[in-house]
């Protein structure tokens, strides 16, 4: 019976350690709108639970299950200058930028960003969106459109 509770605590231990090492990351704004042709930047905080201290020299971002022919991901963590030590949350930055194509069809777009650290580190995915929207002049003719066709089918009876 010892045995079998050493054993339950000697794994409880390790699931503690294998969970112990993640790098948060938190979007403010992880949901935009916008046309294509647009470019839409994403802001956040990163909380560091490493051990090890964390700047702009050893965390970088990794994106996943996104268009990429329709989204230009540009990475912005990299030209900042930060230091986010063990324990701590970084200061509100601008983190990322992603460009809809001007091409690009209405509609929803997401991405999966993540963390990862020099040493192996990572966090757990942030899905972001994008929905493309006509632009508002085309909003406020397809109204117009329709009522000068309306009037003309009333004169023509």
């Amino acid at each position: 019976m010892r045995a079998i509770s050493l054993l339950t605590l000697a794994l409880a231990l390790a699931m503690g350690t294998a969970h112990a090492g993640v790098l948060d990351l938190n979007i403010s704004n992880p949901v935009q709108t916008g046309q294509p042709g647009d470019t839409f930047t994403f802001q956040g905080t990163i909380t560091n639970n490493t051990p090890n201290a964390e700047d702009e020299n050893s965390l970088f971002q990794n994106f996943a299950n996104f268009d990429f022919i329709n989204l230009t991901i540009v990475d912005l963590l990299s030209s900042q200058t930060f230091t986010i030590n063990p324990g701590d949350t970084s200061a509100a930055m601008s983190l990322f930028q992603i460009m809809l194509d001007p091409a690009a069809p209405l509609g929803t777009y997401t991405a999966d960003a993540f963390l990862q650290d020099l040493t192996g580190f990572t966090g757990d995915s942030v899905t972001v969106t994008i929905d493309a929207v006509p632009e508002p002049a085309t909003l406020l003719l397809a109204p117009l459109g329709a009522g000068l066709l309306l009037l003309l089918r009333r004169r023509s009876n």
